[in-house]
């Protein structure tokens, strides 16, 4: 209910609650090797409405950390 559509969130704020340590994982090549595009498949994307200012990720980020109390800013950048 918090983050429809947003599993990467939820994820993140479920690692920060349970003190996990997560980091991105440095990955030069192409962008499309490493995510290739099915044909056809581009037309509805959680890319796109994420997007949205009242319905996108910030808005579910926001709720999400608001509802288990997490920091909206990284305390150790």
């Amino acid at each position: 209910q918090l983050a429809p559509k947003a599993d990467d969130v939820w994820l993140k704020a479920m690692s920060m609650l349970k003190s996990v340590k997560c980091q991105k994982i440095p990955d030069n090549r192409d962008w499309s090797i490493r995510f290739p595009t099915i044909p056809d498949s581009q037309k509805t994307t959680l890319k796109r409405g994420n997007k949205k200012a009242n319905t996108g990720n910030d808005q579910k980020i926001k709720s999400v950390f608001q509802h288990y109390d997490l920091p909206l800013t990284n305390p150790n950048p």
